[in-house]
């Protein structure tokens, strides 16, 4: 029999009466994006201090030139080569089981499924689930937007076309946050953390609602971050990559080469339009050239309905079938693909062969010592914690590109 402890930790797998032996999932941890990523072609490796990418920024033009025959040659001059520096960045997951836990579900037919098992396979789908929303992020770790500061745990977060105004898109009930100012310079709560106690999600085009599980004073502009203390240690995702600032990227400055900026269309708060997508196309092929072409666009659901409105008034209707829906969907033969996780006001242009997954260390079980279960000091209790370290890496993010932006319904704004 389970004691009242132990039914406060895993009441929702042990049976009361007998029934199917697996738990109904409420929540979304598709992570289509990340395992694409996995699978780009000539993957880096990683190790020791850190990744290098010879990058060609400078051609020999000054050396060419138009003369008389009795004119002098030009000044030799030389390609310039740089180095993309990729530095790995990690992650970690820590699950913690008791053993009368373990021994009440393990091989036991009264239980709803084994819990040791449920634990460790349900931390691999979180893992990559977190890494799939980082997968389109900048790499700061910035969540959300608080919308008006005040001193309270119940705190009001931005939605809007803006980056980081996500409301509650990306945090659930239970997560571990940090607020911190908007130079991700300050902690609002000296690095301890905050843990998420409710949601009140968006809803008529309105701002969010979280309620922490202690008071914090915040500043409007401040920003929710991922963990206790942790900004910019997640990997460099889609946005950072598809910037056109004039920052520092791969540890080359965009200022000092502007090539290597990224192609960045502001719909201003448009609807999408085959304008944006034909723009942000044109822009690659002027910015990069056409030797490697744009292979695909990422969506989150609201644009690709935007796209599908668009596309239902073209399309034909053949003998006496009245078909409505769509399957899949491309412009000018470009695959759109769906990704719950991608921003719902933008659309990224990708070529997935400039876009690669630099892995030091692949997810899994820390087990050095032959043992992925480790006592827990002091309890009757395991610890497991899993590990990847690497880091995303782009080849040629002036071949890469965003529509910024775009307008979206309120009922998207989940």
């Amino acid at each position: 029999m389970a004691d009242t402890a132990t039914l406060a930790r895993i009441g929702g797998l042990l049976k009361v009466t007998y029934g199917r032996q697996y738990i109904y999932e409420q929540q979304n941890k598709a992570a289509v994006t990340r395992k694409d990523f996995s699978k780009a072609p000539e993957t880096a490796r990683m190790g020791g201090d850190h990744y290098e990418i010879p990058a060609r920024l400078q051609g020999n033009r000054a050396a060419i030139q138009p003369q008389l025959s009795s004119d002098a040659l030009a000044t030799p001059n030389r390609q310039v080569e740089q180095k993309f520096q990729v530095f790995d960045r990690m992650y970690s997951g820590t699950i913690r089981v008791f053993e009368k836990d373990i021994e009440n579900t393990e091989g036991n037919d009264r239980a709803f499924i084994n819990h040791l098992d449920d634990e460790v396979n349900q931390m691999i789908e979180d893992f990559l689930k977190v890494q799939n929303i980082d997968t389109f992020m900048d790499g700061s770790g910035i969540l959300s937007t608080i919308s008006s500061g005040t001193t309270s745990a119940t705190q009001t977060l931005l939605v809007s076309t803006a980056f980081g105004a996500f409301g509650s898109r990306y945090l659930v009930k239970g997560d571990v946050v940090d607020v911190y100012d908007s130079t991700l310079t300050t902690s609002r709560t000296g690095g301890n953390g905050l843990t998420v106690s409710s949601i009140t999600r968006s809803s008529g085009g309105g701002n969010a609602t979280v309620v922490f599980g202690a008071s914090v004073a915040t500043t409007t502009n401040d920003v929710v971050v991922r963990g206790a203390g942790h900004v910019n240690q997640s990997y460099n995702g889609l946005w950072s990559a598809t910037n056109n600032d004039t920052g520092t990227f791969q540890a080359l400055s965009r200022n000092t080469f502007p090539i290597l900026k990224s192609n960045v269309v502001d719909a201003a708060g448009a609807a999408l339009s085959e304008t944006h997508l034909q723009q942000v196309l044109s822009t690659v092929e002027i910015n990069a050239g056409t030797d490697i072409p744009v292979e695909e666009f990422r969506c989150h659901q609201a644009q690709w309905d935007a796209y599908v409105s668009l596309g239902y008034a073209q399309k034909r209707f053949m003998n006496d079938k009245l078909d409505k829906g769509y399957q899949s969907i491309d412009y000018n033969g470009l695959p759109f693909k769906k990704d719950v996780d991608c921003p719902p006001a933008a659309v990224f242009a990708l070529t997935m062969q400039c876009v690669q997954n630099g892995i030091m260390k692949p997810l899994g079980w820390m087990d050095r010592e032959g043992n992925m279960l480790k006592w827990d000091a002091g309890y009757a209790a395991y610890k497991a914690v899993a590990l990847e370290f690497g880091n995303f890496v782009y080849t040629r993010p002036n071949n890469l590109g965003r529509i910024q932006g775009l307008s979206y319904g309120n009922i998207y704004a989940l």
